[in-house]
C-alpha cells in the first residue's frame, strides 16, 4: 500500500522505526497513523496544560508538564518495541514448532515423499495456529513456482525472520530440489534445535532483565510520592512567602 501524504509527514517528524515494527506485526498504515497522531495530540496537550498552569499558577508547571509529555512520548515508543519483541518471540516459538513437526516426516519419508504432502499434513494439524495461513500460502506458491526458492524465503521471513529460519528453509529447498543425502535432514534438525534454544535463551534474558529492574521500580515507587510531597511543601512555602 502506497503511503499517503499524512503518513509521509508523520514518518518525517516521528520515529520511522515504529512504522517498520508495526508493519512486521501486521498493522496497517492507517492504524499506525492513528497511533502516532494520538501520541502527538497527548504530548501537545501536556505542553498546553503546562503553559496554562505556568501562566496562572507558577512557571515551574511548564517544565513539569513538558517532562510528563516527553515521558509519555518515550514510553509509547518503548511499548511498541516491547510489543514487537514479544511478537517476534512468539514467531520464533511457532517456527520451532513447525520445524519439530517437519523433521519426523522427513526422517520417515526421506526424499521419496512430496514435501508438499508433508506441509499439507502439518497444516491440518495447525488448525487455528498463526502458522497455518503462511504455510498454505507457501504451498500455493510452491505449486505456481515449483523451482523457485523465493516462496521458502518469504515463509521464513514472515514466520520468524531470523538467520536460523532462513537457513532452515533454504536448506530445505535445496534438499527438496536435488538431494537425497540423509545427513541434510540431520543438519535441518540441528538448525531447528538452534532456533529453539535461541528462543529459550531470549526467555531467560528477558526474565533476568525484568528481575534486575525490580530495585529501580521500588526506588521509583517510593521516590515519586516523596517528590510529590516535597514539591507541595516547596510550593506552599513559595506561596506563603509571596503572601507575606
Amino acid at each position: 500500500m502506497e503511503p499517503t501524504l499524512k503518513t509521509k509527514l508523520l514518518q518525517a517528524f516521528t520515529e520511522k522505526k515504529i512504522y517498520e515494527l508495526g508493519d512486521k506485526m501486521g498493522f496497517t498504515l492507517k492504524e499506525i497513523d492513528r497511533f502516532q497522531l494520538k501520541r502527538i495530540a497527548i504530548t501537545l496537550l501536556c505542553f498546553l496544560l503546562g503553559l496554562g498552569f505556568a501562566s496562572f499558577v507558577h512557571p515551574a508547571f511548564l517544565l513539569l508538564f513538558v517532562i510528563v509529555g516527553g515521558a509519555y512520548w518515550l514510553e509509547k515508543y518503548r511499548n511498541v518495541q516491547r510489543s514487537y519483541k514479544k511478537f517476534h518471540f512468539v514467531q520464533q516459538v511457532s517456527f520451532s514448532k513447525f520445524c519439530r513437526m517437519l523433521i519426523p516426516y522427513l526422517l520417515a519419508g526421506g526424499n521419496g515423499k512430496s514435501l508438499y504432502g508433508m506441509f499439507d499434513k502439518i497444516a491440518r494439524r495447525l488448525d487455528g495456529h498463526p502458522l497455518q495461513e503462511p504455510l498454505y500460502q507457501l504451498m500455493a506458491e510452491m505449486t505456481d513456482q515449483p523451482k523457485a526458492i523465493a516462496p521458502y524465503i518469504r515463509f521464513a521471513e514472515v514466520c520468524s525472520n531470523t538467520d536460523e529460519a532462513l537457513n532452515f528453509m533454504t536448506t530445505l529447498y535445496y534438499y527438496q530440489q536435488s538431494s537425497d543425502d540423509p545427513t541434510i535432514i540431520q543438519e535441518l534438525g540441528r538448525i531447528a534445535n538452534d532456533e529453539l534454544f535461541k528462543g529459550v535463551h531470549e526467555i531467560i534474558d528477558y526474565k533476568v532483565r525484568k528481575m534486575s529492574k525490580l530495585p529501580m521500580f521500588l526506588v521509583f515507587a517510593l521516590g515519586v510520592p516523596l517528590l510529590g510531597i516535597l514539591g507541595a511543601m516547596i510550593y506552599s512555602t513559595i506561596v506563603t512567602s509571596l503572601l507575606l
